[in-house]
């Protein structure tokens, strides 16, 4: 006769919280452009509105996981049109999102190394903790939602 597996409650709890974290489609949403905003909010990346919910912030916080970041690099150009220079990272084993700002100012560095100096003017990252590829245009209705790009001055 065979054995039961024994009751696991903190197991069944990460399967609960990420099941969770996948049906509201939860991306944490890091802004950082000094001297002018500095933003983090959790929004659904399907629909770009943002999530507040203390179940969701529990989910995110109290369990690693494997995460999908999408690291941005804002520019303005000289003519002043604004576009990103962008790489998505997944980076190997599971991470709190404690200390995920270590493995993205990894990753920022070397897109910065590509990037113009000039014209750079602060960094964004999305990070969706599940196995997910964004597009640029899906990133950039996702910061435009959030209003990560500084306004522009009026003449």
């Amino acid at each position: 006769m065979s054995k039961r597996k024994p009751n696991n409650t903190r197991v069944r709890l990460e399967r609960t919280m990420r099941s969770l974290l996948r049906s509201n489609h939860v991306a944490v949403v890091d802004v950082d452009i000094p001297e002018v905003t500095e933003l983090q909010v959790m929004v659904n990346w399907r629909n770009c509105r943002q999530i507040v919910s203390r179940h969701i912030v529990d989910a995110i916080c109290d369990i690693p996981h494997q995460w999908t970041i999408y690291i941005s690099a804002m520019h303005v150009g000289q003519d002043g049109t604004q576009y990103l220079k962008s790489v998505e990272a997944t980076p190997q084993g599971i991470y709190l999102a404690a200390r995920l700002k270590e493995v993205v100012e990894a990753e920022y560095r070397n897109l910065l190394k590509d990037c113009n100096t000039q014209h750079v003017i602060g960094c964004a990252w999305i990070a969706i903790p599940d196995q997910v590829e964004l597009d640029e245009a899906h990133a950039s209705r996702i910061f435009d939602a959030v209003n990560a790009w500084p306004a522009r001055e009026v003449a």
